[in-house]
């Protein structure tokens, strides 16, 4: 099963993302990514169905304390 993952820089403080702005381009980031990793599997004669519909966004957890992850659907 693959999952698309992408780290960014900007930082998640209780729970919420700083700006809500770069949540939607992350999210959206990582649909095209999942998009054209679908599209690989595919031309390399894999199934599709191996490419995960959940990704994983991680981020600064709180200013200046260690990453935190959470999972997209």
């Amino acid at each position: 099963m693959f999952h698309v993952n992408e780290f960014k820089g900007w930082a998640v403080v209780d729970g919420r993302a700083e700006d809500a702005g770069k949540l939607g381009a992350a999210q959206t980031q990582m649909g095209s990514y999942r998009y054209l990793l679908s599209d690989l599997i595919e031309e390399l004669g894999g199934s599709v169905e191996t490419n995960s519909s959940a990704g994983l966004l991680v981020t600064p957890k709180n200013v200046g304390l260690p990453s935190s992850a959470a999972r997209s659907t």
